[in-house]
């Protein structure tokens, strides 16, 4: 049985995740960029790939500690 998060203010979670999804999708499309100008076998590549994982792994902690704590029911 899956547990569900209670949240006390949903319109602001809502609109606080929907920037958190736009933060991401702006920076992936940066860290993407050097896929489509640089030569092959770049080692742009390389900063691409690692910024996306370090990206990722900052997108969750951000959502755990910032928005889910703030706005889960105490």
């Amino acid at each position: 049985m899956k547990d569900f998060i209670y949240l006390e203010n949903v319109k602001a979670y809502n609109c606080a995740v929907g920037k958190l999804w736009c933060v991401f999708a702006i920076v992936l499309a940066l860290l993407g960029f050097p896929f489509l100008v640089a030569e092959q076998n770049s080692p742009l590549f390389f900063i691409s790939i690692v910024g996306v994982m370090l990206e990722v792994i900052i997108v969750a902690v951000v959502y755990t500690v910032k928005i889910e704590s703030k706005y889960r029911k105490k």
